[in-house]
């Protein structure tokens, strides 16, 4: 297993953390069942089946905790994954995950044109915009031509939590910033974009705007992903399905999350 960066013992400098640590933890206990992520799942794999055959070789730029990795292992594909966060690594060897490297966005630790499909979810929201630029050309510099990027963000700075402050969240995007951002300076074409999370946007605002009144009152921030009881977490996974299916026809007009999938031409 290889869970460096290939350089040697004395070469390596600390790798900032971007989330909190617990969030790691939360993340991994509640990543295979919370309806925000399985909803994700179900969302970005219509498009690599749409685009690719099992078998094809896959990035998760950002990793965290391995579902996603091993989501897509068990659709067939091959799969590796790095993360700047030795929790989130750990997590991944927990999960059994042993294709899992140590690495940062701006210099991911890949050759060049080594992937037929790249997913980065939600990990771009977390940089400043120089290191945004980085990361985005390492992400095209590792995919093959004719290869897919597949990237989800949070949206809108208008729904900015206490949570977003936990995860540390630099920038909500709104879909025209992140489409520009995603083929500036890069040859890609942008072959899908929508926002999403958009039949749930109204109970998504009302709790971001609650948990903001409570910060405002003195509240200490807490975590998103343990908020929901299980039965409304039934209800909001079999919503996100259903909007998962209409969104194969038309694409939604606001959400609390932004999806574009780009390819990279020859």
């Amino acid at each position: 297993m290889d869970v460096t960066t290939g350089l040697k013992a004395e070469e390596k400098e600390p790798l900032p953390i971007l989330m909190q640590q617990s969030e790691y933890g939360d993340m991994y206990a509640n990543e295979e069942t919370l309806w925000w992520y399985r909803g994700l799942r179900d969302f970005y794999i219509r498009d690599i089946c749409a685009h690719l055959k099992p078998g094809a070789r896959i990035l998760d730029a950002g990793c965290g905790t391995g579902m996603n990795m091993e989501f897509l292992i068990s659709k067939g594909f091959e799969v590796e994954g790095f993360d700047l966060s030795p929790d989130a690594i750990d997590f991944c060897l927990k999960r059994g995950l042993d294709h899992v490297r140590s690495g940062c966005m701006t210099e991911i630790p890949f050759e060049a044109a080594s992937f037929d499909a790249v997913i980065n979810m939600d990990v771009l929201t977390m940089l400043d915009a120089d290191s945004r630029k980085a990361a985005i050309k390492e992400l095209y510099r590792v995919l093959k031509p004719g290869g897919i990027l597949l990237v989800n963000n949070a949206a809108l700075e208008f729904l900015r939590s206490a949570h977003d402050d936990i995860i540390r969240l630099a920038i909500r995007y709104d879909l025209p910033t992140m489409k520009s951002e995603l083929t500036e300076n890069c040859n890609a074409t942008v072959l899908r974009s929508t926002y999403r999370v958009s039949l749930l946007f109204p109970v998504m605002f009302a709790a971001k705007m609650y948990k903001r009144i409570l910060g405002w009152l003195g509240a200490v921030p807490s975590t998103d992903q343990n908020l929901t009881p299980r039965f409304l977490n039934g209800i909001f996974t079999v919503i996100m399905l259903l909007e998962n299916r209409a969104l194969q026809m038309f694409n939604a007009p606001i959400g609390s999350s932004v999806y574009v999938v780009t390819r990279l031409e020859s």
